[in-house]
């Protein structure tokens, strides 16, 4: 007779969090070898209704639970392990990620960085990133530090909704005081805020320096300069999930459990590998090294494009970044 437990696992496979969270949950299987599993691919918009009822599971491991999906499971007496990261069900067993946390350590990382101006740009009507935007006031709030803030709805993700969220995004940062670190919501945030900048010829990271949240590797490289970002520890998230759903399949875990989980720590790129940088000269020389083609890029000639001599531009350079121009000019 077999003997493996049925389990529905419904987590998006459209996006790197989600398949870190199913690499997770694979990790728990390879020394738990009872479970059948069933998976189909989709994205976190998926609706799972008629998918969950179809058929007699065991457990259900589910990223898509909102309100209407939990009455649904919670009268079928079916156990189940919540995943999601927007709506707060407390019937139900939930495991994911610490958003309070991953504020307070994008707000630690750019205080750090030598930044006194801040701010946060996130979704109005997502619980992730109101709880991510608490967590980074709450750690500036310590130190009395003004905190700015853009925020919209991300109920429509259209092309054109995009394109008129960094037109109002490029009016925003151009009135923020500089230089300033800037913690996006999540990657996809973050890619608008950098867009906004270049088109509007603001310098990243010397004059706004950006960081995002989820590690999305493709968002991360896909943008100049690539960004750094946050990560989640999905994989753990999977992990106890996984856990937790076995200890309730098997009678073991009767109460509801709410288990959060702290970032990994913070991937580091170009976007944010610079402190801040308050000397005009010195933006100025860096936005030239940077558009200029490698073989007029020199110090010679950015100095004769400013209107000042060499010794001067050096001087500042070596004052403000701790580097020399031809340092700098390596660096990138």
């Amino acid at each position: 007779m077999d003997q493996n437990k049925k389990v529905a696992v419904f987590v998006e496979t459209s996006c790197d969090y989600g398949r870190r969270i199913l690499a997770g949950v694979a990790e728990y299987l390879r020394t738990n070898l009872n479970w059948t599993v069933f998976l189909e691919q989709n994205d976190l918009n998926a609706r799972p209704h008629d998918w969950i009822l179809s058929n007699q599971w065991d457990g259900i491991l589910c990223r898509q639970t909102d309100p209407v999906i939990a009455n649904i499971l919670i009268s079928s007496g079916i156990p189940l392990v919540d995943l999601n990261d927007q709506h707060q069900i407390p019937a139900l067993s939930r495991v994911g990620s610490d958003h309070n946390a991953i504020g307070m350590m994008g707000a630690q990382y750019l205080k750090n960085k030598g930044f006194r101006h801040f701010a946060y740009c996130g979704f109005s009507d997502e619980l992730w990133s109101r709880t991510r935007k608490e967590g980074f006031e709450k750690t500036l709030a310590e130190s009395g530090s003004l905190i700015h803030l853009w925020e919209s709805p991300w109920t429509d993700r259209s092309a054109d909704y995009w394109t008129n969220d960094i037109i109002q995004i490029r009016h925003w940062i151009k009135n923020l005081p500089k230089p300033i670190g800037i913690m996006a919501a999540n990657d996809t945030r973050a890619l608008h805020l950098i867009q906004a900048c270049n088109q509007i010829g603001i310098v990243i990271p010397e004059q706004v320096a950006v960081i995002g949240v989820d590690d999305e590797e493709m968002f991360c490289e896909l943008v100049s300069p690539r960004l750094s970002s946050i990560r989640p520890d999905c994989e753990r998230i999977g992990f106890q999930a996984a856990e937790l759903l076995d200890q309730m399949m098997s009678g073991s875990a009767s109460s509801v459990k709410r288990i959060v989980i702290p970032p990994r720590g913070i991937i580091i790129r170009p976007s944010t590998d610079i402190g801040a940088v308050s000397d005009s000269l010195v933006v100025k020389a860096i936005r030239l090294f940077r558009i200029t083609d490698s073989a007029r890029c020199d110090i010679n000639n950015v100095a004769r494009e400013l209107n000042v001599s060499t010794e001067m531009l050096e001087k500042r350079f070596r004052r403000t970044l701790n580097c020399s121009c031809a340092d700098f000019i390596r660096s990138i």
